[in-house]
């Protein structure tokens, strides 16, 4: 289900609530991206089942797998979890 017209390589930038931008590769879960740039780093189930991951979306795009368990009600307001997000253009994110 990826999108052909994006590289696994293509790298976004991640606007956090505190103003910083970081970087982001599409091919990676922002989650990692996140950990590794000391921004976020709660989670467990790295699934999407439990939610410690969720931000807010509030602008970009990002790729989730039909496989990811991400609750509909997420979904429906904006919220992703970031274990199974890859980003697919430039992010603004709430936590």
């Amino acid at each position: 289900g990826w999108p052909e017209d994006v590289s696994l390589d293509t790298r976004f930038t991640v606007t956090l609530p505190d103003g910083r931008a970081i970087q982001a590769p599409a091919g990676e879960p922002l989650l990692n991206t996140l950990e590794r740039n000391g921004a976020f780093s709660e989670a467990a189930c790295r699934s999407g089942e439990c939610s410690l991951c969720r931000l807010k979306l509030v602008s970009g795009e990002v790729f989730q797998p039909e496989e990811a368990r991400v609750r509909r009600s997420d979904r429906r307001h904006g919220f992703i979890h970031s274990c199974v997000s890859y980003p697919l253009s430039d992010l603004e994110i709430e936590y």
